[in-house]
Order: structure tokens, then sequence, then C-alpha cells
């Protein structure tokens, strides 16, 4: 759930699991929220619009959060 503080608006972009999401890291330009979803064997990599919408499946095996280049065209 993404919660704005100052007006107390919320908004799910991605429904509650049991075992919860892993690395959750927002885009350099603050658009999309980055994911992994724990407990898949795969560990796939998602990316959601911060304003809702349907989860892109980026990659697979990735462990941990993920970081941008200094310009936000890459990442690692």
């Amino acid at each position: 759930v993404l919660a704005d503080v100052s007006s107390g608006s919320r908004l799910e972009l991605i429904p509650p699991q049991d075992r919860g999401y892993l690395g959750l890291t927002f885009s350099p330009d603050n658009s999309f929220l980055y994911y992994v979803k724990a407990g898949d064997d795969r560990k796939p990599l998602y990316k959601i619009p911060i304003l809702g919408g349907t989860p892109l499946k980026i990659l697979d095996n990735v462990d941990n959060h993920i970081s941008f280049s200094p310009k936000g065209d890459r990442f690692c």
C-alpha cells in the first residue's frame, strides 16, 4: 500500500501475499516501484507504475533490491 502522509490517501499497488516482497525500490523519477516476489524460486523482478496498473516482469534471479545509474537509464 502506498500512502500519502499529508493527505491520508492510500493506494494498493500490489496485493498482499503470505511471503511478502523484497527489495522495494523507487525509480529515480519516482514513477515506478520495482520489487522482487519473495518465496518464488525464480526470484522475479517486477515494476509497476506508482499510480497503479499492471506489474511488468523484468527478469528472473534477482536476490535483492536494485540500484540505478546516476542518469537512471540502467540498473544493477
